[in-house]
């Protein structure tokens, strides 16, 4: 073999297994654990594909770090998790997969030959996936349970709503990104600026939040839900009240971090429907045993001069001869019979009826609860719960952060 031809091919070797190198170098080690130069490298080339930024020197540098502090908290998420002994079926997966390509208006398919063209592997998004459904399940189970909203908490955004009527709500997406280091907050301020720079020229709100918030709600693009004036703390407040719909606010300094807020839709909050109404109902009734209602009047007077309230129907009640209760549940006032539901509307909260004759029974109706509101209970608590949740959530994954062994070798 010519000279010049052994040389040239010891060269594209020495070149080949350097770089082979370079990607299989290690950065990162969590709690034994590696991170690699190629997992890096594949998860930024996601990020830049996802969200359209420019690859340029600056946002490469600025996303790498955002990336390497990323795959550190995936791997302590997923390392929570397997302590846990939770698991991720693969169906799970690719449901999610199929969630995120629909955010982004396109099939499967579609993500998966876009991937190809960008030479990310789809490896890279699953990987990312999974830490997201696996941290998920870890807060249901763990966090879940400790988090209790109480019926005053719901009770005060139900009064809120209804003084609210005829004002503005909006339909609120948000992007976190954490500060935890004093340090960084100049590259995280500058990182959001570049985010923001890359919505006002046309990329998906949905998909930026998808990559970089930190916030829980990120694989569903950052949606919080309708939100009205107060709901919101601070800051915060103020700039989903000012910015127009389609807008995107500037960076938001917080005390966890910088917020990003998008406001997506406008409405009046309208008065309720009374069929929309909901009231949680109980009933006493006493056996008439073929009296009329005039004759028993003396028993019922004294039962309704002592039973005033729901709490006293539950107390007191059993101590009445010949007089029943019935918990009627929680009903929508348009689904009552007619005559039920007018009652229903009308009669003060935790106060006994007008005696009614039916089937041979005196009935007393307390209305134990009424929701005007027009907002759903269930609904509000469930909103109530995640703020806490995702509060328990941040503070865990600083506990393991703590209390992880991380060995940076960059």
């Amino acid at each position: 073999m010519p000279m010049f031809r052994l040389i040239a091919l010891l060269l594209c070797l020495m070149f080949s297994v350097s770089a082979h190198a370079q990607e299989a170098q290690i950065v990162v080690v969590v709690n034994d654990e590696a991170i690699t130069n190629a997992d890096i490298e594949d998860r930024m080339g996601l990020i830049f594909m996802s969200s359209g930024l420019e690859p340029n020197e600056a946002n490469r540098k600025s996303v790498r770090e955002r990336v390497i502090k990323n795959l550190i908290e995936e791997k302590l998420q997923l390392q929570e998790a397997k302590k846990s002994g939770i698991d991720i079926a693969s169906a799970d997966i690719e449901n999610a997969i199929g969630i995120v390509a629909k955010q982004n208006r396109m099939t499967s398919d579609d993500l998966n030959a876009m991937m190809q063209r960008g030479r990310v592997p789809r490896q890279t998004l699953v990987d990312q996936i999974k830490a997201t459904l696996a941290w998920t399940k870890v807060i249901q189970r763990q966090l879940r349970p400790q988090v209790e909203v109480g019926d005053d908490e719901v009770s005060a955004v139900l009064e809120r709503i209804k003084a609210n009527e005829g004002k503005p709500e909006y339909l609120i997406a948000e992007i976190f990104l954490n500060v935890d280091n004093p340090a960084d907050e100049a590259k995280v301020e500058e990182l959001a600026m570049s985010l923001i720079q890359r919505m006002r020229d046309g990329a998906p709100f949905s998909v930026i939040a998808q990559q970089f918030s930190k916030g829980t709600g990120a694989i569903n693009g950052g949606d919080l839900g309708w939100i009205q004036p107060g709901q919101l703390t601070g800051e915060l407040d103020k700039a989903a009240q000012s910015i127009g719909v389609g807008n995107v606010s500037p960076p938001i300094r917080m005390p966890d971090g910088f917020h990003i807020i998008a406001k997506k839709q406008e409405r009046i909050i309208s008065a309720v429907d009374p069929r929309a109404i909901e009231v949680r109902l109980r009933q006493a009734n006493f056996a008439l045993q073929g009296r009329t209602l005039s004759s028993a009047k003396e028993e019922i007077d004294r039962f309704r001069r002592d039973v005033t309230s729901c709490g006293a129907l539950t107390s007191r009640a059993s101590q009445y001869q010949d007089w029943s209760t019935a918990d009627l549940g929680t009903k929508r006032i348009g689904a009552l019979p007619p005559w039920l539901a007018s009652l229903a509307q009308s009669l003060p909260a935790n106060e006994p009826s007008q005696p009614m004759e039916k089937d041979g029974y005196a009935i007393l109706l307390y209305v134990c609860e009424r929701n005007d509101s027009g907002a759903d209970r269930e609904t509000i608590l469930a909103s109530l719960g995640n703020e806490k949740l995702e509060l328990q959530a941040r503070r865990l994954l600083r506990d393991l952060q703590r209390a992880a062994s991380i060995d940076m070798r960059e």
